[in-house]
């Protein structure tokens, strides 16, 4: 049974390590199959072998794009959007299929391009767009902590645990366990 969590553990790691590359290997996958539908129905299919070149394009970028995530993870990133930008513009093709919206007779693109672009905003979205909190940059609050400044402050005077209510230098622990020992003692009187 453990070796089951571990193994799907490890799966889960072993993704979210290449989730960036996925898109690229399917592109690259749809690549190989177009160019092998081309080779195998020839030249009568969908005008056949000038539908080659761009596709044989397309493999090469894709594999350069595979080559960078390994060697050069920080070029990986411009070679997608440089990739997914030819697609866009036509330059190279991800599939033979006539699936291409034609803007004034001479631009065509490729709504695979446009579904790779989606694709890799929701993989990288919370890197995109951080969420932001408005959570203090000191460390989260905890009991044990707020006990042990509580231990330090019991033997205090009031107006110094007041003051120390009043001055920004004191972590959030500080100024709770100052307050309770405050509260404490009006509770006594």
């Amino acid at each position: 049974m453990w070796d089951d969590v571990e193994e799907s553990l490890i799966f889960v790691r072993m993704i979210k390590k290449i989730k960036n590359l996925i898109p690229i290997l399917l592109l690259g996958v749809q690549c190989l199959l177009s160019s092998f539908e081309v080779v195998v129905n020839g030249v009568d299919y969908y005008g056949g072998f000038k539908w080659l070149w761009p596709i044989g394009l397309a493999c090469i970028v894709i594999s350069a794009d595979i080559i960078l995530f390994f060697k050069k993870r920080e070029w990986f990133r411009y070679a997608v959007i440089i990739t997914i930008l030819f697609g866009f513009l036509g330059i190279i093709r991800y599939t033979v299929a006539k699936n291409f919206v034609t803007m004034n007779s001479s631009i065509e693109l490729e709504p695979i391009s446009l579904t790779m672009c989606f694709i890799y905003l929701l993989i990288n979205w919370k890197r995109l767009f951080p969420e932001t909190t408005n959570l203090p940059t000191q460390p989260v609050k905890t009991q044990e902590n707020v006990e042990e400044y509580k231990d330090r402050y019991t033997n205090r005077s009031s107006d110094n645990l007041r003051s120390i209510l009043q001055d920004s230098r004191y972590r959030t622990e500080a100024k709770i366990a100052a307050q309770e020992v405050l509260k404490e003692r009006e509770e006594m009187i």
